[in-house]
């Protein structure tokens, strides 16, 4: 099966979302997109796009159109694709188009040969209730070229650093940090995804893990066994992420920071009739990773292997149930605009 393949069922309770980032240092400009299903334990399940346009670590641009199901469309023989009015997103690229008038964003992408693909979560941990949501990227790191207008500007990308993931499950997590960059001026092939969260099961909050992966020309660092996740040491607050993972014989230590009034805060609706939860997304933090290796030959220890620096190019989330305060824009889910096809 596709890491993009639909999986709702049908069934009431369930949300999926198939999300793209572009990023392109050299004009200080990022976009976000989403494509989106949420069917609620009570009402009417909806399919909604989502789009925000960053310049320089500014929310520029920002806008939610909601439609009903059956504006929608999947497939995934032969190939991925979903459409949502005359929105579409494949293997191939992605179009669309939110908002209306001066508000409106709209966006012609085409997507190049994805690199590598990473399946977040061990599936068990899902099936055994563990997890309520579950991360696939079927297209970790790509290059995005193509046409993104907003406003009375128009804006033209070639080939700069871009992906795409699908999320699914019962409920969106409401405690993580997520992280991503495959921008580095060290290493153009490197990519580096990574999440760390706090999940609810049987009502107790457990304690933070995630899976982290960093890819590279000659090296790779993957943690997401389903035992190990639980040993990554880390902090998390707004605007900042650190941590640090071990595996058989390399160590990554890495910090990610970005000032807060840059975030966009997003409102999510809890499928199962929970509190909304906020997301706050910024498109240009500032990623370090240092990468040991166990030495070789006498002695005994570790020494650095890699160090990679993002600069302001990397995608960034922290998630909560509370808004942050100091988050520079928001979009909240009563701003959505109801489109009847």
């Amino acid at each position: 099966m596709s890491l993009n393949a639909l999986r709702w069922s049908g069934r009431p309770g369930h949300a999926e979302v198939w999300y793209v980032t572009a990023i392109d240092p050299a004009q200080g400009l990022g976009v976000w997109l989403r494509y989106t299903i949420l069917a609620p334990r009570e009402g009417p399940a909806t399919a909604s796009l989502w789009a925000f346009v960053s310049e320089r670590a500014e929310v520029v641009a920002m806008a939610r159109d909601e439609y009903p199901i059956s504006a929608s469309r999947f497939f995934d023989d032969p190939g991925f694709a979903v459409s949502i009015g005359d929105a579409r997103l494949d293997e191939q690229g992605a179009s669309g188009r939110v908002g209306q008038g001066p508000e409106s964003i709209s966006w012609d992408l085409e997507f190049g040969p994805a690199e590598h693909r990473f399946e977040h979560i061990d599936p068990r941990l899902y099936r055994l209730g563990v997890t309520k949501s579950v991360v696939n990227s079927a297209r970790l790191a790509m290059k995005v070229s193509g046409e993104l207008r907003w406003g009375d500007r128009s804006v033209a990308l070639c080939a700069v650093a871009g992906q795409q993931s699908h999320v699914y499950g019962r409920r969106p997590t409401d405690h993580y940090a997520w992280a991503h960059c495959n921008a580095f001026a060290e290493d153009p092939e490197a990519v580096f995804e990574g999440l760390s969260a706090r999940v609810r099961s049987a009502g107790l909050r457990l304690p933070q893990a995630g899976p982290l992966l960093l890819a590279g020309s000659g090296y790779r660092f993957e943690l997401r066994d389903p035992l190990r996740v639980f040993l990554v040491k880390g902090q998390q607050r707004y605007g900042a992420w650190s941590f640090e993972a071990q595996s058989d014989d390399q160590i990554l230590v890495g910090r990610v920071e970005a000032p807060r009034e840059g975030f966009v805060a997003v409102e999510y609706q809890d499928s199962l009739g929970g509190p909304p939860i906020y997301c706050h997304n910024t498109l240009f933090a500032e990623l370090e990773l240092e990468l040991y290796r166990r030495r070789r030959g006498p002695g005994v220890g570790w020494e650095l292997s890699r160090r990679l620096q993002s600069g302001p190019c990397a995608a960034f989330e922290v998630c909560r149930v509370e808004r942050d305060p100091a988050a520079g824009s928001g979009l909240r889910l009563s701003a959505a605009r109801r489109v009847t096809p």
